[in-house]
């Protein structure tokens, strides 16, 4: 009578250490493929910002500021750009030393060394909609630019 006892014993144990195994190995394989799918979103909100900091370069370049003071102070994007967008992406621009230009956004108007006149800060911010991802993914960058 105690062999089968301790026999219904030992499979019982052995049947609620393996259910504690499974279940560890589920949660861990469930959160790995979570924190890959984040790292993913993560990377892609990085490379839309240095994408987004080019492209305002760019338009920068392509207004005349000096004649017409058509400063571009902001950059608005939406990534893909169609009905449901994933990310949204804000450029703040700041001119570093252009002496006043006007309808510009002056961080600084004028600066005492030559070679730091004529340089610009981007405060670059990606965010994730809302609609799209349950977690939001929020990726700020801030760079100084030289024209």
């Amino acid at each position: 009578m105690k062999r089968r006892g301790m026999a219904l014993l030992g499979a019982i144990v052995i049947m609620v250490l393996s259910a504690i195994l499974t279940a560890l190995f589920l949660s861990f394989s469930t959160e790995g493929a979570k924190r890959t799918g984040d790292q993913y979103l993560l990377n892609q909100a990085s490379l839309l910002a240095k994408s987004a900091e080019e492209f305002t370069i760019l338009a920068i370049m392509g207004h005349d500021r000096t004649a017409t003071g058509n400063c571009v102070n902001q950059v608005n994007i939406t990534y893909p750009n169609s009905a449901t967008p994933m990310f949204d992406i804000n450029v703040s621009v700041y001119y570093i030393g252009f002496g006043g230009l006007s309808n510009c956004n002056d961080y600084i108007s004028e600066i005492e060394t030559e070679e730091s006149n004529g340089s610009l800060l981007l405060d670059i911010t990606v965010t994730s909609s809302e609609n799209i991802l349950t977690e939001p993914v929020r990726y700020t960058r801030r760079a100084i630019q030289k024209l």
